[in-house]
């Protein structure tokens, strides 16, 4: 038990309460709220739910988080009591929409800390530039979004527990 906990809290800067990386180890997504608070000390409820895939609502956030030198907001998505999934959200509305280049620099930087991504998906030359990366570090998925559409730009980074396809759904 230690020692997991002792790897949790290495994956955070306990100072500032930030990710050092934007991803966590499994046996987080099985934390309740209590069990959070100790291992995200700057943890807080968020004003007004969101609502996620598969159900999830927004429960908790975090800010200031940096990943590859930009700063996202952090929500994180509760199923049944239980942490399920955390987002990393960068985003900026206007032109010039930079979230291209913010996309570049934290696949760049996720390349370069777990190797290069495992699979990816875009449709350049599109109305709407969409793009993902996918890692699968510490048992986790590890997801970033790139969508750039009528002055609305986002860059999303989703951290979430990895489940391997069972052999009989292939």
């Amino acid at each position: 038990m230690f020692t997991r906990t002792l790897a949790i809290l290495l994956l955070l800067i306990p100072a500032t309460g930030a990710f050092a990386k934007p991803w966590v180890d499994a046996s987080v997504f099985s934390m309740n709220e209590a069990q959070l608070k100790n291992v995200f000390p700057d943890l807080m409820k968020v004003n007004t739910p969101r609502i996620a895939p598969r159900g999830l609502r927004s429960q908790w956030r975090l800010e200031g988080i940096q990943v590859a030198g930009h700063t996202f907001e952090t929500i994180l998505y509760a199923k049944n009591g239980g942490l399920q999934r955390i987002e990393h959200v960068w985003s900026a509305t206007g032109a010039p929409c930079l979230a291209r280049a913010v996309y570049e620099d934290v696949v760049a930087d996720l390349n370069a800390e777990l190797g290069p991504f495992q699979a990816s998906d875009t449709n350049p030359g599109e109305p709407n530039d969409q793009r993902s990366a996918v890692w699968v570090p510490e048992g986790t998925d590890l997801i970033a979004y790139l969508h750039e559409a009528n002055m609305r730009c986002t860059v999303r980074l989703v951290n979430k527990p990895h489940i391997a396809p069972d052999a009989s759904e292939l």
